[in-house]
């Protein structure tokens, strides 16, 4: 079950930060064009021995740096924390969004539905909800039918 020469330079080319198609071909396999390299490396890098490779050596090297879930998210906090005192909004965001992903509370498929309507079909109620809060940011998402008649 041992990986050969070449699918181990490819592994290994991946673990250092290379791209599929540039590690494909740097790994010694040979092939027409860089659209047929990168289909190829894509399933070689989804070869069960290769995958198992690559994930067993980023598992060693997470554990031989001493990064496990608990201080990815303590390094996230931090990183949030700065970036909310430096006032700056996207990193702090991308900083919450990553905590919710490592912590479980972040689910990165969205079931929102998006319903198109203009401001003039909704109600004076839902409007005013929406305006105070109360709405949670959604105006009537479950409604399905068109315009609301006033």
């Amino acid at each position: 079950m041992a990986l050969t020469r070449q699918q181990q330079a490819f592994a290994d080319l991946i673990l250092e930060g290379r791209n599929q198609t540039d590690a494909y071909k740097q790994a010694g396999y040979k092939c027409a064009n860089d659209n047929v390299a990168a289909v190829s490396a894509s399933e070689l890098v989804r070869n069960p021995k290769v995958a198992t490779y690559i994930e067993q050596k980023r598992q060693m090297a997470a554990q031989m740096a001493q990064i496990d879930l608990q201080w990815l998210i303590r390094e996230s906090v931090e990183l949030y924390q700065l970036a909310k005192q430096d006032r700056a909004h996207g990193a702090a965001n991308a900083a919450l969004k990553t905590i919710g992903v490592y912590t479980g509370l972040w689910d990165e498929k969205s079931t929102r539905q998006n319903i198109n309507r203009t401001v003039d079909e909704y109600t004076d109620a839902e409007l005013a909800s929406y305006l105070s809060g109360t709405s949670g940011g959604r105006i009537a998402e479950e409604a399905q039918s068109p315009a609301k008649p006033h």
